[in-house]
């Protein structure tokens, strides 16, 4: 159970539109929804996603309400340029 710990979502541009409803349920409510239950269940975790792909323009591209609402439903975000284009250390 990940019932008040943390559940990492690794390449987050990568998923599938399928998914993304379920994932904004989440998101926004708190719950899933577990096979084979009738009902939802509510759960406390938080989220950390990580993704290569440049979200704004995967939104401007695609148009897709979904990925935005996600990115919009998330209590914060930080970028961190990748390595080859940090600074190096003073």
């Amino acid at each position: 159970s990940a019932q008040g710990g943390t559940v990492l979502l690794d390449e987050i541009g990568e998923l599938d539109a399928r998914i993304q409803p379920k994932l904004l349920r989440l998101i926004e409510n708190q719950e899933v929804q577990p096979i084979g239950q009738p009902r939802p269940s509510k759960v406390d975790v938080r989220i950390l996603a990580a993704t290569n792909a440049d979200i704004d323009e995967m939104v401007r591209d695609s148009g897709s309400a979904r990925i935005c609402s996600i990115v919009s439903a998330s209590s914060g975000s930080t970028f961190l340029p990748c390595a080859t284009n940090r600074c190096p250390p003073p």
